[in-house]
């Protein structure tokens, strides 16, 4: 039988993607939060890790409402900025695109050249807390695993021109964006738990 994953060219992209990723972390490109949890996925000789997100808030343009492949970022930021930054940007934005403020939770990508390896993994991720990860494909480069969580919140600001919410008057909007970092930085920890305690053998 055929392996899925041809493992030699497979080796090959992951000594690749380790050291463009040791370059981005030197270079500051890296959310520095996430880190650890790269560190644990990488140390093994199983996984690789293919991009990466701590987990955001950004206020982004849009030139046609869901086409999100044609957005670009207005602003962002990987912490939990405070709703007054949120709106100071807001206020600032005089583009002629529809305008979202989006909140969204950790994301990666993770290849393994085993089939059997990338459903412990997602079946991993899943009891971590990151609810929505699957197999996102299969190929002779890898089989690569997204781990998703479940946090999201999409608020349109300006939308054909005009504004259409008054960013300052949703006090909630701060509480959700505390709470969801601190869900991320507590799953990532049960993650990371869950990675060093599972026995790969790669």
């Amino acid at each position: 039988m055929i392996p899925l994953v041809d493992r030699r060219l497979w080796e090959e992209h992951r000594r690749e993607a380790l050291r463009r990723l040791a370059r981005d972390m030197a270079k500051g490109r890296v959310d520095r939060e996430i880190v650890p949890l790269l560190e644990a996925i990488n140390s093994t000789g199983c996984f690789y890790t293919l991009s990466s997100c701590y987990g955001r808030v950004v206020l982004m343009e849009l030139e046609r409402v869901g086409d999100k492949s044609a957005g670009s970022f207005y602003r962002s930021w990987h912490w939990p900025v405070s709703l007054r930054e949120i709106v100071e940007a807001a206020n600032g934005y005089r583009g002629g695109k529809n305008l979202w403020l989006m909140i969204q939770s950790t994301i990666l990508h993770v290849s393994t050249y085993d089939l059997q390896l990338a459903v412990r993994f997602r079946n991993l991720a899943v009891n971590a807390g990151y609810k929505y990860s699957k197999i996102l494909s299969i190929s002779r480069r890898g089989i690569v695993v997204e781990v998703l969580g479940t946090e999201r919140l999409d608020i349109p600001v300006v939308l054909r021109g005009k504004r259409v919410i008054d960013l300052g008057s949703l006090d909630e909007v701060e509480d959700c964006i505390r709470e969801m970092f601190g869900r991320i930085e507590r799953r990532k920890n049960r993650f990371i738990e869950l990675l060093k305690s599972e026995k790969f053998k790669c």
